[in-house]
Formats: C-alpha cells, structure tokens, sequence
C-alpha cells in the first residue's frame, strides 16, 4: 500500500468573500439619477408649498362664516333653505334640521344674540371666518325659556368689565371672540316632515342685534 493512501485528504478551503477595498463606489450614472430625483423632488415640494399658501387666502373666503357675514344685518337671522337640488348651502348640514344664521363684525360693536326654546331641540354656535367654532349652546341651558349671551372682542370685554356696576357682569353671559368677524348659527331639529314650519320659525326667531 503507497504512502498516498495513507494520507488523510486536505480541508478544501472556501472561496474567499469578496471584500472591496477602500469605501464603496456607486457608478456615476446611478449616483447622477439619485441626485436628480433628488432635485426634482425638492422643486416640486417647493411648488406644491408655494400653490398652498396663495390658494389658502381664497378657499377661506369660501367658507360659510364668509358666504353669510351679510346676513341677518336687521337684527332677525335669516333662514337657510336647500336650492332646488335639495342641497344646502351650508356644508355640513343635516337635512333634518332648520337652519339660520346671523353675521357679525365686532368693528361695529359687541353683539348680543337671543333665542326663545320651543318645542323642537334648539342649538346656537358661533363660527369664525375662516371655519371653526369657538362656541356652542343648546337650549338645555336655557333661562326661563330664553337663550342668550354677548359676543364680544377681548377689548371689548375688558372695557365693558371695566365700567360694570356690581353683579352687571352675572346679568349677561359674554362669549369673547378671538376674530372680529364671524356667524351665529341656529339649528333646530325637524323630528318630522310636519314639524319643518314650526322648527323654521323657531331659528328664524333668532335675535341678533347690537349688545350696546
């Protein structure tokens, strides 16, 4: 028997794992495409970014706070009704409810805002240009019957305060308004098809008129 049989065979060695030397190296026309995707990206963010802000200023004008600050300027809010479509044009608005809506601009004055409950579930909110509302009642907290609060700017509060006698400020409930411009709206529920006239009578009933 040889001396080559004898022998046990050699470990085979597995391959060496590649390794690059130095820091790794993206080819020139990849690396160009990142960069410019890069870039594209950022110059449309910037458009995008730019469109937002000069379209803001319109859309806001689009909001109901701004379609209805001209109504109710007689001191009686002025019901809401659907076109003929059905649709109405207050956004959110249930078809089961009576709307109406006063506006207001507290340049001309603090404004005082009364309604009378009845017999449908009555709500009163007030909505600042530009969407949003800051607040609400419903004819749970009625007072003998009648709704009623001021809407005010801080300024005004604060002068108004100011020259109270004692226990004036108890006598009026006053909602102090963070923008000058805004709406007051009535929402009555209509529970029935028969019910509409009396729950329109009721927001239309709304009161809104100088608060002195």
């Amino acid at each position: 028997m040889s001396l080559a049989s004898d022998q046990a065979p050699a470990p085979e060695r597995a391959p060496a794992r590649f390794r690059p030397k130095g820091p790794l190296r993206l080819p020139r026309s990849r690396l160009a495409r990142l960069v410019h995707g890069g870039l594209v990206f950022v110059t449309l963010a910037g458009i995008a970014h730019i469109l937002t802000v000069l379209l803001v200023p319109r859309y806001a004008m689009m909001d109901a706070a701004s379609v209805f600050l001209g109504a109710g300027l007689d001191g009686r809010a002025e019901l809401v009704k659907p076109d003929a479509a059905g649709d109405s044009p207050v956004i959110d608005a249930d078809p089961r409810t009576a709307i109406a809506i006063c506006g207001f601009d507290l340049g001309d004055g603090p404004l005082r805002v009364s309604a009378r409950a009845g017999s449908a579930p009555l709500a009163l909110s007030v909505h600042l240009r530009g969407g949003g509302v800051f607040y609400a009642v419903t004819d749970k907290a009625a007072q003998r019957g009648l709704l009623e609060f001021v809407v005010l700017s801080r300024e005004q509060f604060e002068e108004r305060a100011a020259r109270d006698d004692e226990g004036d400020s108890q006598r009026e409930l006053r909602v102090v308004s963070p923008q000058r411009q805004g709406i007051v709206v009535a929402r009555a529920l209509v529970r029935q098809p028969s019910d509409r006239p009396g729950a329109e009578a009721l927001v239309s009933a709304m009161a809104c008129g100088d608060a002195g």
